[in-house]
């Protein structure tokens, strides 16, 4: 969530007159998502979850073909890039790995204030990682 959520702070940045983009376009539609070449299939998602999370392993009901389905679903993120300079700081693994983690502390009942620890040390980890993204470029 924090790729997206700096996303629409960058977008609030933006709406508020920062100069990046005008009213008229910073208050249109806004995709923030990841990059075009890191998509995965929604079975990818479901096992790195269950990996991470320590499962046994995910595997698809034999024989269910499911509902009918877009073989693939993509967010078109390139005005956020092209107009915000956002992108995504985070792959896929690492999102994932971060998501499970919270997940797994607050499925054991950690208590609000490790919560908020944990949450408070995944920011500070991608506030850096934003940091390294603008030492590099």
């Amino acid at each position: 969530m924090l790729d997206p959520l700096g996303g629409y702070l960058q977008l609030g940045a933006a709406l508020l007159g920062d100069g990046r983009c005008p009213p008229e376009v910073a208050a249109s539609g806004w995709n923030f998502g990841p990059s075009p070449t890191s998509a995965k299939t929604v079975e990818a998602l479901v096992r790195g979850l269950s990996e991470a999370m320590g499962g046994e392993g995910w595997a698809a009901e034999a024989g269910y073909a499911g509902p009918p389905e877009a073989q693939q679903l993509r967010l078109a993120i390139d005005k956020a890039v092209g107009v915000l300079g956002w992108a995504p700081r985070w792959g896929f693994e690492e999102t994932v790995a971060r998501t499970a983690a919270w997940y797994r502390a607050w499925l054991h009942d950690a208590p609000p204030a490790s919560l908020r620890r944990l949450c408070a040390s995944q920011m500070d980890d991608w506030t850096s990682s934003g940091e390294a993204l603008r030492d590099h470029a």
